[in-house]
């Protein structure tokens, strides 16, 4: 069993978010008001704050991960409130996100999970996306050499479990 210490990804999305924020306001969205999410949340939090800790920092909650028009509906409400750059940790409900800032054109999306960068390079200026590729890698090799140990794993930067591919380099890893 393998999880993500995605605290450790968002963190570092949240200073790249602090040093480009030009409102020194960021908005995070949220699929649901759960602990894994709120780690997604926190980890970005933190990451901002740790740049400038009187960055404002709103969040929304979908309420699901496949609706797409609350999620657009929310990345624009915080646009609204002077968002410059959208955080959404939300599944399919953060493509409403991207969506709201290709039409408006005037705020930018942190992607996270996978290489979101490739859904909108001018849109989406960096993610920070799982390596699961790593993962499996790194378990098939241990399982052939004898040395796989069972149980659970928290796999995160040190296990070389995350990048953070940037828009316009292009996007890849």
């Amino acid at each position: 069993s393998v999880t993500y210490l995605d605290n450790e990804k968002t963190y570092l999305l949240g200073i790249i978010a602090a040093m480009t924020t030009k409102t020194n306001k960021l908005g995070i969205v949220l699929a649901l008001d759960i602990p894994s999410l709120r780690m997604f949340a926190s980890g970005f939090m933190a990451g901002a704050w740790s740049v400038n800790p009187d960055i404002d920092i709103s969040v929304k909650v979908v309420g699901g991960f496949a609706d797409t028009t609350t999620g657009k509906e929310l990345a624009l409400a915080l646009r609204d409130e002077g968002c410059d750059i959208v955080f959404p940790a939300a599944g399919g409900s953060g493509l409403g996100c991207i969506a709201a800032a290709e039409e408006t054109g005037d705020f930018q999306i942190v992607g996270i999970d996978t290489n979101q960068c490739l859904l909108s390079p001018d849109h989406v200026f960096v993610s920070g996306m799982r390596l699961m590729d790593v993962t499996i890698y790194k378990g098939i090799g241990e399982a052939i050499n004898g040395t796989l140990k069972g149980g659970h794993q928290a796999q995160g930067l040190k296990a070389g479990a995350a990048t953070f591919p940037i828009a316009g380099s292009p996007c890849a890893p």
